[in-house]
């Protein structure tokens, strides 16, 4: 991966830093829009994890749930990130004493049905399998009119509120900057020596 950067002249490596506070109320609106059953939804990042919250309303036979599903980033695939969940809790929402949801909570077979269960309505960058949330970014690259050429993953590294993305472009992509807002997005060019990138991953 490290080699394929070598020519500047055909692409570069970009930092995008997703600005979570700022996001958070746009994500926790669409989906509310996507799930009528949320009634609660935020995304919290950290340097280690992706923490999602929410709570969810009774459906049918289904009590109402308040749960906490906590991501890491696990590999990059095909251009996108593969996030494996490594805590997964959910209870009865309103809360009461005695509580099924909160007994099975900690068994995969709970996890597994409450996992499918909340992903059902999930945007078409993601897709769930098993234990893991795959993302690929360039379904919202693609939104862009402007942008035209190639969008490879290469890493990303989380810190407080903040989701980093380096990527490969053999375009200038300011234009994902311009198209969603500089109070979501920042961009930068990264050094492209492989040297350079071999030191920032394995510093972070």
């Amino acid at each position: 991966m490290l080699m394929e950067i070598q020519n500047p002249l055909e692409e570069k490596v970009y930092r995008i830093q997703l600005k979570m506070d700022a996001l958070n109320p746009v994500i926790s609106n669409q989906a509310r829009i996507r799930n009528p059953s949320l009634l609660e939804f935020s995304i919290e990042t950290t340097a280690r994890e992706i923490r999602i919250r929410g709570k969810t309303t009774r459906q049918g036979r289904l009590r109402g749930t308040a749960f906490e599903v906590s991501f890491r980033p696990h590999h990059v695939e095909n251009h996108g990130i593969y996030f494996k969940c490594h805590r997964f809790k959910f209870r009865s929402y309103p809360y009461q004493k005695l509580d099924l949801y909160r007994t099975v909570s900690p068994f995969p077979f709970a996890q597994r049905i409450a996992m499918n269960r909340f992903t059902r309505n999930i945007p078409p960058a993601f897709q769930h399998e098993g234990r893991y949330i795959y993302f690929r970014p360039a379904y919202y690259v693609r939104m862009v009119p402007t942008f035209v050429g190639d969008f490879h993953m290469m890493y990303v590294r989380l810190s407080e509120g903040i989701i980093e993305f380096y990527v490969k472009s053999n375009r200038l992509i300011q234009a994902l900057v311009d198209f969603f807002g500089p109070q979501y997005l920042r961009m930068e060019a990264v050094n492209e020596s492989e040297e350079a990138l071999r030191l920032l991953m394995q510093n972070s």
